[in-house]
């Protein structure tokens, strides 16, 4: 299920945002969470460096929690 919701993240912002975004926006996501945003990041579909995918990730895992505790 997950890898159907990275590949439809990929193909519905493909190309109109940039692909460092859609790790960030996946990593957001309740479901698919940091886990779900380093694997859309790794050479198989978005290709971004590890080094510069894990601080995307993790900021993008972490920005929504101050939201879902109020």
């Amino acid at each position: 299920m997950s890898e159907a919701l990275i590949d439809w993240f990929i193909g519905a912002l493909g190309g109109k945002i940039g692909k460092e975004f859609i790790a960030f926006i996946i990593s957001m996501v309740p479901i698919l969470e940091l886990r779900g945003g380093l694997l859309a990041a790794g050479p198989a579909l978005l290709d971004i460096p590890m080094w510069q995918a894990i601080p995307i990730c993790v900021v993008g895992n972490l920005l929504p929690i101050p939201f879902i505790l109020l």
